[in-house]
């Protein structure tokens, strides 16, 4: 073998070795979920609980965080069960509990925790990342 072709196999072996992890870190970002938000469509609107004279109410509209379409689809799915969940939830509190930033933060806490609870029940593979209130009118 003369040096000429040695130290051509030699380069492209090398190029080789560089394009290798490019190529690699290709396929990583491929296989990463891709974050999907679900709407909830229509709004809830609810009914506090507690004995205030006259009745409040609560307003919100919600999206759920996925990681991928296949949970986006489930959720979809599911949406009958998952609103139930959240007008259980969401009526079950008062006016004077929804007040503060971090009353709706611990609502946002209990409302994930309930909600992948139950959804675990029907797919145990589904799971909500995070639930955001796009808007909280409370009257």
């Amino acid at each position: 073998m003369t040096s000429t072709k040695r130290l051509y196999l030699i380069f492209t072996l090398l190029l080789s070795f560089a394009f290798m992890p490019a190529h690699a870190a290709d396929e990583e970002e491929e296989e990463a979920p891709e974050i999907m938000y679900v709407d909830m469509p229509p709004a809830f609107i609810v009914n506090l609980g507690g004995q205030t004279a006259p009745s409040s109410y609560l307003k919100t509209e919600v999206q759920l965080v996925v990681n991928g379409e296949d949970e986006a689809d489930l959720i979809r799915f599911h949406k009958a069960p998952i609103r139930h969940e959240l007008v259980m939830l969401l009526s079950s509190k008062t006016k004077s509990e929804l007040q503060s930033p971090e009353a709706r933060e611990a609502l946002q806490a209990q409302a994930l925790e309930k909600m992948n609870t139950h959804l675990g029940l029907l797919n145990k593979e589904l799971k909500v990342e995070e639930i955001l209130f796009t808007t909280f009118i409370v009257q």
